[in-house]
């Protein structure tokens, strides 16, 4: 019998807690004999939190013992950091270049940091007028989206906060 496969993963932004074991982690210990199973330690969903390096490492590290702890088996579980794989970068940037803003608004995660004022930000690739160069727009959450006519002039090669 073949195995479905599940990926998922939890910031190392602080010790997991009550909702962090109870929404995912039981779930993954359980699943770890069922499944083909890929865990993440999600060091780049947390860079919107944490850009101390040294922290960030302690973090990770944290996090890496505490699903050892919960009963996560690396005999069983594949257990990664997200940086450590360049195809989330990859993905990410072909997932911008398609995901309206309508679509992401539908988001829950997306839905619950802009309440937050968080600094998440989100990169918008927009036709250069001259020739169909591309350039970055980033938008902060919480700021309020503006149509990109309405943002600052951006030279190419260059983002701009809108």
């Amino acid at each position: 019998m073949n195995k479905k496969t599940l990926l998922s993963g939890v910031k190392p932004t602080g010790r997991p807690h009550v909702g962090n074991y109870f929404g995912a982690m039981r779930q993954f210990v359980d699943m770890q004999n069922d499944y083909n199973c890929f865990f993440m330690l999600a060091d780049y969903h947390a860079l919107n939190l944490i850009q101390d390096r040294a922290e960030m490492s302690q973090k990770i590290l944290e996090l890496a013992i505490d699903y050892l702890a919960l009963g996560l088996d690396p005999q069983k579980a594949i257990i990664f950091k997200q940086s450590d794989v360049s195809e989330h970068t990859e993905l990410t940037w072909i997932f911008d270049a398609i995901t309206t803003m309508p679509y992401l608004m539908r988001a829950h995660a997306y839905k619950d940091a802009r309440p937050a004022k968080r600094n998440c930000c989100r990169h918008f690739q927009l036709p250069n007028a001259d020739g169909g160069r591309h350039f970055a727009l980033r938008h902060r959450c919480g700021a309020g989206w503006r149509r990109p006519e309405t943002a600052c002039r951006v030279r190419e090669g260059h983002g701009a906060e809108i």
